[in-house]
């Protein structure tokens, strides 16, 4: 579950912005059927992200696609650059910080990056620092991987390294980010799995379409079949 993403310098954010599921102190009315506390934290069930054109919300969603880009696909070769979206395609760091809860645990994910290199890079799970970076320098890191430092590249994610490596906490943070986060595209194929309990069952369906309606997608109806893998 995510508690928030943070952004800074990415499109057009040049300055720190977060979007967090956090339920703030004013929300009474819906608090029993909204909400649910995990972590001792009370977040929100679902969020929308409303305002004008050219405001910057879809540039919410470009920030975890871009995030699970750089996560999910490593550089090959330290000539290789790092995927980047700046603002005003300046040549400052860009950086992210992710907070979410897997399997109980309260994962925090920071990353400070440029074309060429990653600046600073650290893992947290239940406050606990599984690793961290300053471009180089290997502060903190996992015994099992510890002597292999010098194989991780000035461009290569430390997070990406250490879940090829087995790092139990690396491997949940990569899992959650690469496939727990599904961004909706017309244009690509998803992962349907998630979404069967809600359309197998005709009252879950229809709650699930009231929903989708009210983020007017337009849809007026969702029919489930399955098939075989050739």
């Amino acid at each position: 579950m995510l508690i928030d993403i943070t952004i800074e310098n990415f499109r057009s954010f040049e300055n720190q912005v977060v979007f967090s599921m956090a339920a703030g102190p004013r929300l009474t009315k819906y608090k029993e059927t909204n909400t649910f506390i995990s972590k001792k934290i009370r977040l929100l069930k679902s969020a929308y992200i409303f305002g004008g054109n050219a405001n910057g919300k879809t540039n919410v969603l470009y920030a975890f696609a871009l995030l699970k880009q750089l996560v999910a696909i490593p550089t090959v070769s330290e000539v290789q650059s790092l995927m980047t979206d700046t603002f005003a395609n300046n040549e400052k760091d860009s950086s992210f910080t992710l907070r979410f809860i897997k399997d109980g645990n309260l994962y925090v994910y920071y990353l400070k990056y440029n074309k060429n290199e990653v600046t600073e890079e650290s893992l947290t799970v239940d406050s606990r620092v599984c690793f961290e970076r300053i471009k180089q320098e290997f502060k903190v890191v996992p015994k099992s991987i510890a002597k292999s430092m010098s194989q991780v590249r000035k461009n290569q994610l430390l997070l990406f390294f250490a879940q090829m490596n087995n790092v139990t906490e690396a491997k949940n943070a990569f899992s959650w980010i690469v496939s727990d986060v599904t961004i909706i595209n017309k244009n690509v194929d998803i992962n349907a799995k998630p979404f069967i309990p809600f359309f197998g069952d005709e009252t879950n369906k229809e709650k699930m379409l009231i929903f989708l309606r009210a983020a007017d997608f337009n849809i007026y109806d969702i029919e489930l079949r399955e098939r075989l893998q050739p």
